[in-house]
């Protein structure tokens, strides 16, 4: 199975979705799945990692004022979209209902996912 996680904020920012997620990413790479995190970037910049069929997408992001050690994703429509276009996931995990999610939900149903 192919699964994508979006949220705001992934290891090394420390917030509860982060922990979650990285443990949810992980275990289930473990188990053989396909798994992609789409995240803030921890250093503004757009990069990406993978290992043990687990990728992680940082998109360009910018500090959370509200939150202190925090990033989040301005205007992540079409770097979301674009990244669950590439990886073509049979499920789409949501853990930011804010913009990330919006085009989250955008992208599984232009995917039919």
């Amino acid at each position: 199975m192919r699964i994508a996680y979006v949220c705001q904020s992934y290891p090394p920012m420390t917030s509860g979705a982060a922990i979650v997620v990285e443990g949810l990413a992980a275990g289930m790479a473990a188990r053989g799945h396909a798994a992609l995190v789409i995240a803030a970037s921890d250093t503004g910049d757009p990069y990406a990692t993978e290992s043990a069929g687990m990728r992680v997408e940082r998109l360009r992001s910018l500090p959370n004022p509200t939150r202190a050690c925090q990033r989040f994703v301005p205007g992540s429509f079409a770097g979301i979209v674009s990244a669950i276009k590439a990886f073509r996931p049979d499920v789409i995990h949501i853990h930011d209902t804010l913009s990330m999610g919006v085009a989250a939900i955008h992208a599984g149903r232009l995917g039919r996912v």
